[in-house]
């Protein structure tokens, strides 16, 4: 009976073994599928307030129609085009276009897969001075399998810093990254890729060289959180900010080719080869720079592969809808117009991603305009 129980329970612990590596296995998949297909992901998460920034463009309330029109505005043209996947908040998920149709419903009708952002709210670390992280991490699993079920491939959770006299600390940072490794690591097993949102927002005075080895410190400290808890890096991405000097800085001008450059000494000397992608945040930048900074990035990357290894997309905010949302206006007589704009930059960042954008080559109606809003942490 001993030796029959044992035979089992050797069996099941097998059984459990090979599940896990088909596991592993599917999210690496699904990692090198979203990052090889050389479009970008559209963000759509932001929580409500930062709303503001975009409706005040086209002087509208914050309110959930007012969201609920921007969010239909946005997913009405052929996404599938420029675009291979989508991150979204929970009110997106909730919400309908004029028709009824779900918006989730929409997404997945173009082909796109879906990711779900699920910190239920951004808020400072106690004790801390610009160290941000979103709330709620304890009570996420019962979340990641709804979204699983529902067909959802990406979780992401959001962290924020801001460089200050003292900060951010080395406590504080720690803490910080051990939160995201613990999502990072319930989110695969609930077999969903976790995105791991890292912004260093340039609100400080900080020169480039100071905003880089904040980085940099930040991600050697994140990569050794989710080792502890032996998260897959391979099926893991890293959503960051670009390097940029604080724009209290007496030197903010830098060109777009030197924020590629200290943005990747800051990864070459903080990320294992063995990630699975790198997403980037526009963290501020007008359409124009973000779109010449990822192109200086890849250019780097096809000078010498070896040297910046990791696989890599753009998922910009502010400066993927800008020119859009202002074209648009609100009014349905310029929708297409803006549509035609929101579409046109996604195309630019696209060939940005294989280092061959011409500089100004797209002309947006804000896409020279710099973006950046202070305490943007949501």
């Amino acid at each position: 009976m001993t030796r029959k129980v044992a035979i089992i329970n050797n069996y099941n612990e097998i059984t459990n073994q090979v599940q896990c590596r088909e596991k592993q296995k599917n999210l690496v998949k699904q990692v090198n599928e979203l990052m090889d297909t050389k479009k970008g992901v559209l963000v759509m998460d932001e929580h409500a307030l930062a709303f503001d920034f975009f409706l005040s463009l086209i002087n509208r309330k914050n309110h959930w129609e007012n969201r609920r029109h921007f969010r239909q505005f946005l997913i009405t043209p052929p996404l599938q085009e420029q675009f291979s996947a989508a991150v979204l908040s929970e009110e997106f998920t909730k919400q309908n276009d004029n028709h009824a149709v779900e918006f989730i419903d929409i997404l997945k009708a173009k082909g796109l897969t879906v990711g779900i952002r699920l910190d239920s709210d951004i808020s400072e670390i106690f004790g801390s001075v610009g160290e941000y992280i979103g709330t709620g991490v304890n009570e996420v699993v019962t979340r990641l399998n709804k979204y699983k079920e529902s067909g959802f491939v990406y979780s992401k959770w959001r962290s924020v810093y801001q460089i200050k006299e003292n900060s951010p600390t080395l406590y504080n940072t720690e803490k910080i990254s051990y939160i995201l490794a613990t999502f990072a690591a319930m989110s695969q097993e609930c077999e969903l890729v976790p995105i791991i949102s890292v912004e260093v927002v340039p609100d400080g005075a900080e020169d480039i060289y100071k905003a880089a080895k904040v980085l940099e410190k930040i991600l050697i400290n994140l990569i050794k959180a989710l080792n502890d808890f032996d998260v897959l890096l391979e099926a893991t991405i890293l959503q960051v900010s670009f390097v940029q000097p604080g724009r209290m800085s007496s030197n903010f001008s830098i060109s777009p080719e030197e924020i590629a450059e200290q943005t990747l000494e800051a990864f070459k000397k903080s990320l294992p080869v063995g990630l699975g992608g790198l997403m980037f945040h526009s963290s501020g930048l007008s359409e124009e720079n973000a779109t010449q900074t990822l192109n200086h990035i890849m250019l780097k990357k096809k000078e010498n592969e070896s040297m910046v290894p990791w696989k890599m997309t753009h998922s910009f905010g502010r400066a993927q809808k800008a020119s859009a949302i202002m074209t648009w206006k609100g009014d349905p007589e310029f929708e297409e117009a803006g549509q035609a704009e929101l579409m046109a930059r996604a195309k630019a960042n696209n060939e940005a991603l294989l280092g061959e954008y011409t500089a100004g080559k797209v002309q947006g109606s804000n896409s020279e305009h710099d973006l950046f809003v202070p305490d943007y942490i949501f």
